[in-house]
């Protein structure tokens, strides 16, 4: 069971909600992602069949990529919005950066007493 509290609404092809209990919801939109590839004019006039299956082959993965990186963007920033940011250069090292990142962690206790 997940708590309401923690549940998005996602508005299909338009923009994802999250409504709290008693506090401020947040609101998403979505964005397109995109990524380009080159097939050149030379393999397909040689008829290189390998350039069409090197073509099919790489461009799940650049996807892929490019979807991974609009979503750490996103994370990067909603941590940043609300200061829960860990500078491993402010620390000392990147064992005390961890140290650093652990006590952030917050658990609490909802209106019903169940931990969160």
């Amino acid at each position: 069971m997940v708590a309401p509290e923690n549940k998005l609404r996602l508005h299909h092809g338009k923009s994802w909600g999250q409504n709290r209990d008693g506090g401020p919801g947040s609101q998403g939109v979505l964005k397109q992602t995109s990524t380009e590839t080159t097939l050149t004019f030379e393999s397909i006039v040689r008829n290189d069949l390998t350039a069409l299956r090197d073509f099919v082959t790489t461009l799940p993965e650049a996807v892929s990529s490019a979807v991974q990186k609009d979503m750490y963007a996103t994370v990067s920033a909603a941590a940043d919005s609300v200061g829960n940011v860990v500078s491993q250069r402010e620390a000392g090292s990147p064992a005390k950066a961890f140290l650093e990142m652990l006590k952030k962690i917050e658990f609490g206790v909802n209106a019903r007493g169940e931990v969160t």
